[in-house]
């Protein structure tokens, strides 16, 4: 009323809040803004800190707006009953449908969204199969927009990540800024009074928050503003993954690790080495950045190397790499080791790429042992209960030699998708030769290794071989019985191995 009247009013001197940045949302497409009350936040935080180890999740009431940016009203966690994992999360589905029923009963409030954590993985985004399951859901009736959000946490702090998906393009995302709406939600008391008992709370007593993506924390420079490429499709998650692993074929003996910064720009870090990889805002058509921990650039100025006409990025990031890591704290490596070098770099980002394409990422997982990179894979057929394993060890002059190839079974439970990745410690392997007499050269005779061949084949035929000598002991015959056919006629060899490659394609 005092301005009203001309008189100046008493200074506030309460700190600023920093504005928000606007944001234009268009309604044909997943908003880029997901709104929250800050309670809402805090629950999410604390049911995490439960769980630091394994996944945990839940899911997300409230409402759409207007033009399609998710409010977020209320939040639940996991049931009693509630399947936590290392690497997945399976809710109480009998709990889900009695608080969700009762909260839109009695509330109106709608089920926009779903939440969970990936724990101390560190990158946190959408897996496939999050956005598979993601894809699958939304554009059904009810479902236009859906909300995802990524828990991640160290030992003290938590941080959420939020991500729409739009019916429009249900098998891409958009990593959308918190909109925190900084006081309790109207509904949490209320529902929580109401459904005591019903309402499962965290053990968890505070939230503790790490720095996440926000409508007030976004860096102001143009090029940071809008979404950053690997946000942009899974496809580009499952990129990353591949330059990781290149860095690690380097660094063999170092900690390398993906982490976000709070620019929201993903960064690889070789911690033993003192070096990081930063990709920024822009990037691929800008190059990736080779840096000190401590932000500053290299001496070296090599990132001028990077020039992207098109060419699959893990090629590019491939040369890039190896070009701007060995002068660094190295001594200068003969041209020829270099080559080597790369070209192995290359096509291991290129065999992840076609395995990526066959396999969900439960089916196969790379791992390293003794400097070695070694890729455990499912056999084919799948059995039920019984599931057969096929291990490839690349070794130091892979691909110029054949993998070496072992094999292992362990007991698979009933879950829709196979849990290899949480089993990989229980699995006894042996080497292929073990399987029958002389099975070691059949391989080699069935395979015809040359650098070109690819690891698929070579898990194929591996996967024929300990079919033929199962279905051999089980009908008491010689495995040979059935092997001997493929190795006296190509074409049918070849016939063969396209089959099961198809078949395997069609099973993902």
């Amino acid at each position: 009323m005092n301005s009203f009247l001309g008189i100046r009013p008493e200074k506030n001197n309460a700190p600023r809040r920093q504005p928000k940045r606007k944001t234009v949302v268009d309604a044909t497409r997943p908003s880029p803004i997901a709104i929250i009350y800050k309670s809402e936040l805090d629950i999410i935080s604390r049911f995490i800190l439960d769980y630091p180890k394994i996944e945990t999740g839940g899911q997300l009431f409230g409402y759409w707006t207007a033009t399609g940016t998710p409010v977020v009203c209320y939040v639940i966690g996991p049931g009693r009953h509630a399947s936590h994992n290392p690497t997945s999360f399976v809710q109480d589905w009998d709990y889900l449908e009695h608080v969700g029923a009762e909260l839109n009963e009695r509330y109106r409030l709608q089920h926009i969204g779903e939440w969970h954590s990936h724990h101390q993985l560190g990158l946190a985004h959408p897996s496939g199969g999050d956005v598979n399951t993601m894809s699958f859901g939304v554009g059904k009736p009810g479902f236009p927009r859906m909300l995802l959000c990524i828990g991640n946490c160290t030992t003290r702090t938590t941080t959420v990540n939020a991500f729409n998906f739009h019916e429009n393009t249900p098998n891409s995302y958009v990593q959308a800024e918190w909109d925190v709406v900084d006081i309790e939600s109207p509904y949490r008391r209320i529902v929580d009074t109401d459904l005591q008992g019903v309402i499962l709370q965290p053990v968890t007593r505070h939230a503790s928050h790490g720095q996440m993506l926000t409508t007030r924390n976004t860096p102001n420079d143009n090029d940071s503003i809008g979404a950053h490429w690997l946000t942009e499709r899974v496809e580009n998650v499952e990129k990353m993954k591949e330059f990781v692993l290149m860095v690690k074929s380097l660094y063999k003996d170092n900690v390398v690790k993906i982490e976000m910064l709070k620019s929201g720009e993903p960064q690889i870090s070789i911690k033993d080495a003192n070096l990081c990889i930063k990709f920024p805002y822009g990037f691929p058509d800008k190059s990736p950045v080779l840096q000190r921990e401590d932000g500053c650039p290299m001496e070296s100025g090599r990132q001028s190397e990077w020039t992207n006409t098109g060419e699959d990025l893990s090629l590019l990031f491939g040369r890039w790499l190896t070009t701007s890591l060995q002068l660094e704290s190295k001594p200068e490596q003969p041209e020829a080791d270099r080559q080597k070098k790369e070209a192995r770099m290359q096509r291991l980002g290129s065999e992840n790429q076609i395995l990526t394409e066959y396999f969900n990422d439960k089916a196969f997982a790379w791992s390293e042992n003794s400097g070695h990179h070694i890729v455990n894979i499912i056999a084919y057929p799948f059995p039920y209960e019984r599931q057969g394993v096929i291990r490839i060890v690349l070794t130091e002059n892979f691909p110029d030699s054949p993998p070496e190839i072992q094999y292992g079974f362990y007991d698979e439970d009933m879950t829709p998708e196979p849990t290899l990745a949480d089993r990989l410690s229980e699995i006894e392997y042996h080497n292929i030769s073990e399987l029958f007499e002389s099975a070691e050269d059949v391989f080699c005779d069935l395979l015809k290794w040359e650098s070109n061949t690819s690891m698929l084949k070579a898990y194929i035929v591996a996967c024929i071989m300990v079919y033929s000598d199962q279905k051999a002991k089980k009908e008491g015959r010689d495995a040979m019985d059935f092997i001997t056919p493929l190795l006296s006629s190509e074409d049918r060899l070849n016939e063969t191995i396209n089959k099961i490659e198809q078949k395997i394609k069609k099973l993902k």
